[in-house]
């Protein structure tokens, strides 16, 4: 009996050992690493609360912590005129328009930077999934000039950011930022316009060396036609510039359209390895083959993003990978914040961004 007694706490150890330990409380560190990499930092309210759960249970909880949206500036309603009003303006009223609409920006600016600093228990990782597909949707307040249009494009991300990636990607091809920004509102049929094509297949899809030059070309044709009502600022799809001859894209030819185009790419097993790859990294610091492959499997039959940033958290690599990642300015300023409340004036945190390379809606051009 003194035997087994003795032996008792070892061979816990050896049968914990057989089961990852996602069944245990976290640990102190374990409880910060998910914090700043499912998250903007841990403050005390999130650290007690998390503390006590399992691994899984952390994730989940994560995951689950619905992000609440940001309201728009009322500035930007009074600012989104049509071209043809703004043509009409006198100089002197264009020059006022001009500087209501910059200081417009950086009120939108500002408002998102106040929607990071409310309770981290509501801001999480659904805001650090919306950074990541503004970063992999490429638009720019610089170009597309119109706050409400940037927001509208949020907003769009917003409700996707965790959901269902078909839904998401075929949302972006109809989004008046993205069709302005990439200049698919002058993509005509005669001088078909390749921007959006490309950013389509290097970028949000497929990724560099997984399509030819021809594939650029026939998606451009397919995309004919596609832009924007230019009083209202919706999508809007103009026949008479459509190019209606067959085109053969990666393989398969037909009369293809936008949503035909979408269908394809979502046919290949590369955008889903393209997409859990960079979301892989945008978790863990090192690429994990294996594991990205096994992920982009599954992935690939249903698109939904929830399950896959789920398997990467829930990966032993994410929960062996702390203190490898360097923080983006934001990460930087609102874990901070959150660590020591009210060093950082929430008003400052755009100005303080730019200095460190970052500009809320004005990414690096692609």
């Amino acid at each position: 009996m003194l035997f087994l007694r003795c032996l008792f706490p070892f061979l816990m150890v050896f049968i914990l050992g057989l089961f990852p330990v996602l069944s245990l409380s976290l640990g102190v560190s374990e409880g910060r690493h998910i914090s700043l990499r499912a998250g903007f930092g841990v403050d005390r309210e999130l650290e007690k609360l998390i503390l006590p759960m399992s691994k899984a249970d952390a994730v989940d909880y994560f995951l689950k912590v619905e992000s609440t949206e940001f309201s728009l500036p009322d500035c930007a309603f009074s600012i989104l005129k049509p071209y043809s009003e703004i043509s009409q303006l006198l100089v002197k009223e264009r020059a006022v328009f001009r500087k209501a609409k910059n200081v417009c920006k950086q009120n939108l600016k500002q408002a998102y930077a106040r929607h990071f600093f409310r309770s981290s228990t509501r801001i999480g990782l659904a805001g650090r999934l919306e950074i990541f597909w503004h970063n992999h949707f490429t638009s720019s307040l610089a170009k597309v000039s119109h706050p409400a249009l940037i927001y509208e494009q949020h907003s769009t991300i917003h409700r996707h950011a965790l959901g269902d990636f078909r839904v998401l990607l075929h949302s972006m091809l109809l989004d008046p930022a993205m069709l302005m920004y990439l200049d698919n509102n002058n993509n005509f049929k005669d001088k078909p316009n390749e921007n959006l094509a490309r950013e389509l297949l290097e970028l949000f899809t497929l990724g560099i060396g997984a399509y030819t030059e021809k594939d650029v070309k026939e998606v451009a044709r397919a995309l004919t036609g596609m832009s924007i009502d230019p009083r209202y600022f919706t999508p809007r799809f103009y026949p008479e510039r459509h190019d209606y001859g067959v085109k053969t894209i990666l393989g398969e030819s037909g009369v293809f359209g936008v949503d035909a185009v979408v269908e394809i790419l979502l046919k290949q097993e590369q955008t889903a390895r393209h997409i859990t790859r960079k979301l892989w990294l945008e978790f863990v610091s090192t690429e994990d083959d294996v594991e990205i492959a096994r992920l982009s499997e599954r992935f690939y039959k249903d698109w939904n993003i929830r399950r896959l940033v789920r398997g990467i958290l829930m990966s032993k690599a994410f929960w062996s990978d702390a203190g490898k990642m360097t923080k983006s300015p934001l990460e930087l300023i609102v874990g901070g914040s959150r660590m020591l409340p009210g060093m950082v004036p929430s008003k400052s945190v755009p100005a303080l961004m730019r200095r460190m390379g970052q500009d809320l809606f004005d990414p690096p051009n692609v």
